[in-house]
């Protein structure tokens, strides 16, 4: 009886036996790595769809009662602030900053926090504080001549991003996790110290609300939350020097801005998945807080983009998608005046992408899947697919919480 003769040759029988494992081990993995990312991914579409009609009715709202002005992007105030608000990393940490901020503004920072913004009787402690006599905050209504706040000219910045060029996916993630950034809070106490000193305390509510507009054109999550804290302190200030004729801004308004600027971050979430939502097409308004999703999620978007491009026969791809979330990236960077963060956005050049990770790129990546990795996983072939799936499951947060405690408010209100 003749063999048949796939197994005339061992050698012919050996590889299509490989083959064979290669394959079912192929098959194993993506079935159980999207039986583990689908709850995730299809949870992130859920409460993009579920919160949809309700962030588009703020939308509408914020653009017929606008909280911010539209930005002229003319005087960069960094000129000013690079002198007087210290520098922190991601954790919160001290990391440069002048010797004035050092030894005063960062001690009443320390022991004020926020906590003054709705609390008179906080604000009452903060102005018999002994310290602020001492610390200069004259510069603080120097900022009027100026009408955006870009911190990408901090040289620190800059360098990042120079770096952010030239590498791959992995490193570009390593360093948008890692770069320092302005103190926001800093800039609203001292605006506060100023207006506590102040002998014309409308002139310097003038200045004190200017400074929240700055806040804003930051174009930063964490610039966008504390210019809604900064604002919502003029009532505290009202209140306290019965300023009759102060006009407060919405704090409705307020509250739809702040749900608006963490829904944006889900819509660009989205993009790998589904594509930008055209429905969003009509408030791509730089008054409505979208640019700082912007700039948030290009690190996102660029630090996922080696697991899906690149690809070998029969690996989970993405690549259209890629391309057409990076395109969408670029056009959004030009409508912020953020083009100089496009470095995030732009693919890995060839040979940038090697097989092992550097020591700091392997720290961030165990925190985020819980694994000591030293072989760059966006490198492998076959599984690097799988593993963008799952960073894209859980170094993805709900933005939508605001949405969320929105809805139960007007459910238990209801009952």
């Amino acid at each position: 009886m003749k063999k048949k003769w796939y197994l005339r040759s061992k050698y012919l029988s050996l590889c299509l036996g490989i083959l064979l494992v290669f394959v079912v081990a192929l098959v194993v993995i993506r079935v159980t790595v999207l039986a583990f990312v689908s709850p995730q991914l299809s949870e992130m579409i859920k409460f993009n769809e579920k919160y949809k009609v309700q962030m588009l009715q703020d939308l509408k709202a914020l653009r017929e009662a606008p909280v911010f002005p539209q930005i002229a992007f003319e005087r960069n105030a960094h000129e000013v602030l690079q002198n007087y608000i210290y520098m922190e990393d991601s954790s919160g940490g001290e990391v440069s900053g002048p010797e004035e901020v050092k030894s005063r503004l960062r001690l009443l920072m320390k022991k004020y926090s926020l906590s003054w913004v709705r609390d008179l009787k906080k604000l009452s402690e903060l102005e018999k504080d002994l310290s602020i006599q001492k610390l200069n905050t004259n510069w603080v209504e120097s900022l009027m001549d100026y009408d955006y706040w870009s911190f990408s000219a901090n040289p620190e910045i800059r360098k990042v991003i120079e770096n952010a060029g030239n590498s791959n996916s992995i490193n570009k993630m390593t360093l948008a996790a890692s770069y320092s950034v302005p103190s926001m809070s800093e800039l609203t106490l001292a605006s506060a110290i100023y207006v506590l000193k102040a002998k014309d305390k409308n002139k310097a509510m003038k200045v004190y609300h200017h400074v929240g507009i700055l806040l804003h054109s930051a174009r930063s999550l964490i610039g966008n939350m504390v210019a809604v804290a900064h604002l919502r302190a003029e009532k505290t200030f009202k209140e306290k020097y019965r300023l009759k004729d102060w006009h407060l801004p919405n704090d409705e308004m307020l509250a739809v801005y702040k749900r608006v600027s963490w829904g944006w971050v889900g819509v660009f979430n989205l993009i790998y998945l589904k594509g930008f939502d055209e429905h969003y097409n009509n408030f791509l308004d730089l008054r409505n807080g979208f640019c700082a999703a912007v700039r948030e999620r290009v690190s996102y978007i660029g630090g996922v983009s080696d697991f899906f491009e690149n690809r070998w026969p029969f690996e989970i791809s993405y690549q259209l998608e890629v391309r057409q979330g990076r395109k969408v990236m670029t056009k959004m960077l030009e409508l912020c005046h953020m083009t100089e963060w496009s470095a995030f956005n732009e693919p890995t050049k060839p040979g940038k992408n090697p097989l092992f990770m550097d020591e700091e790129s392997s720290f961030l990546w165990e925190s985020i899947l819980g694994v000591n990795l030293f072989v760059n996983p966006s490198a492998i072939p076959y599984l690097r697919g799988a593993t963008g799936l799952i960073i894209m499951s859980v170094a993805t947060s709900n933005p939508y919480s605001q949405y969320k405690r929105m809805l139960e408010k007007e459910t238990t209100a209801s009952e």
